[in-house]
């Protein structure tokens, strides 16, 4: 069975749009197409797009656009559970103090590169602001593409390495230090078949190949691995990879070699990958030297459960119009019902049974969704009745701040609607705690406060108190607590 892909990168001079056909795992390049963007602005870029999409050979079901690596910010860490949700809460706290951005600024996802016996999982965040995120899905929505997704470029690249790793006769899967020297920059990724540990972008690329400057571009490589390796941020890299076409290839082989000690190959990143007869090569020819190595890896790698970057109010703003689409839908079917019933002479009773059926199912399907609505918009209207009038929620965590010693760390905070606080988070020592709860007692804000554990746990090979406490706030006043 035959299943098409279709990628689009944007760079400061270019836009490139792919797409493959890939049947039992072996992949044909059908379409690409490469343009100038120098001096255009955003709307000439989504009107180039979508004169280049028109031209597809078949209609894509989803177009992936990859972000350049300089754009997001990457973090490996470490948290003390398994759980999904818990691991995004835990993310969102540990990140506040962790990026050059307010948190609200930017979209953030993860993956889990693997656990360990204790519970821990080791993640690798992706931190993106939301101007660049807001501006790729603004030039997408532009060109009249709903079906976007946008994707890391450093996938791109683990993902030709896994493909080039089933090509392979040899059937080497030892982990690896992956060097794309594109025009401008280079990117480096450590991975271990599709699996991504790391990358960094760095501004030496084939230009200084071709000059023989290469210092400076072999000081980077060798620093980033040995950070890598100092950090143990994944696997002992056993290779190194170099995906160039520029002269100066071999001579940057030679130094690798002898300074890093490991085996290093030389790749062109068209090496292994077949093209249709019918598609024009000569645009592959005219891009040189730029790389085009991710955009052909994401095209030929598995793409099931890619960490999409699209920030979370774009993706909801998507799910309102399919749901107002299906409004439409069931309006559509209520109307073509009421049709049936005053033309029901031209219609036997058999085919209006089975509208009747259909709309009952439609009805049935939605009767869920209704009910969630309504009991949403009871809260919101308890919640405004109860606290409208109120702002005690700033003067809260301002007495929380205030009473807190310096070693307390927050996990998580809740408020019941019968002021019950329920506070849990990380302190360095017992004494810590017991103080932070003499504390609580001493306020005339809290009352009933109760230490429900205080458990010892291993959080990235630091030893910490685990702790739980529970108190009630007194009564609100007006304009505050």
């Amino acid at each position: 069975m035959k299943k098409t892909k279709t990628t689009v990168t944007l760079t400061d001079t270019d836009i490139r749009l792919f797409q493959a056909e890939m049947t039992q795992g072996k992949g044909t390049v059908t379409f690409c197409d490469i343009r100038s963007v120098v001096s255009c602005s955003d709307d000439d870029i989504a009107a180039l797009f979508k004169d280049m999409v028109a031209f597809l050979p078949v209609s894509p079901e989803e177009i992936l656009f990859l972000v350049p690596r300089r754009s997001v910010v990457l973090k490996q860490m470490t948290f003390p559970s398994r759980d999904p949700d818990e691991i995004e809460d835990m993310l969102g706290l540990q990140l506040v103090n962790n990026i050059p951005y307010p948190i609200g600024d930017v979209s953030y996802r993860h993956v889990v590169l693997d656990r360990d016996d204790d519970d821990n999982s080791r993640v690798l965040a992706m931190i993106i602001h939301k101007n660049v995120s807001l501006r790729y899905c603004r030039i997408l929505q532009k060109a009249g593409v709903n079906n976007g997704k946008l994707v890391l470029n450093s996938f791109g690249l683990s993902g030709w390495f896994a493909y080039q790793q089933r090509a392979s006769a040899a059937g080497d899967h030892h982990p690896a230090m992956v060097v794309n020297v594109n025009s401008g920059y280079s990117e480096i990724c450590f991975c271990r078949g599709k699996d991504l540990f790391f990358s960094r972008s760095i501004p030496y690329g084939e230009e200084h190949l071709l000059s023989m400057d290469i210092a400076e571009l072999d000081d980077q490589v060798r620093l980033s691995l040995e950070s890598y390796q100092r950090e143990r941020l994944g696997p002992e890299v056993r290779k190194m990879l170099i995906l160039s076409t520029a002269k100066g290839r071999t001579t940057l082989k030679e130094r690798f070699e002898e300074e890093l000690g490991l085996p290093v190959t030389i790749f062109n990143p068209s090496d292994n990958i077949f093209c249709a007869p019918s598609m024009n090569k000569s645009v592959l020819r005219a891009c040189r030297p730029t790389s085009i190595t991710a955009e052909i890896g994401l095209l030929l790698s598995e793409t099931k459960g890619l960490v999409n970057l699209t920030p979370g109010e774009v993706y909801e703003a998507k799910q309102k119009r399919k749901e107002k689409r299906r409004v439409v839908k069931c309006v559509a079917l209520l109307l073509i019902a009421a049709a049936l019933g005053i033309s029901g002479q031209l219609v036997d009773i058999y085919k209006k049974g089975r509208s009747l059926e259909t709309l009952k199912g439609e009805i049935a399907r939605l009767q869920p969704r209704l009910e969630e609505a309504r009991r949403k918009q009871r809260s919101i209207a308890f919640f405004d009745q109860k606290f409208g009038n109120y702002s005690f929620i700033p003067d809260l965590i301002d007495e929380l701040t205030r009473l807190t010693p310096e070693e307390i760390s927050f996990r998580t905070l809740s408020l019941n609607e019968e002021r019950g606080l329920t506070i849990q988070g990380y302190a360095e020592t017992h004494a810590g705690i017991n103080d932070f709860q003499a504390r609580l007692i001493r306020s005339e804000r809290f009352h009933d406060v109760d230490l429900k554990f205080a458990t010892k746990r291993k959080i990235a090979k630091m030893s910490v108190m685990d702790f739980k406490i529970v108190s009630r706030l007194n009564g609100y006043q007006e304009g505050g607590l």
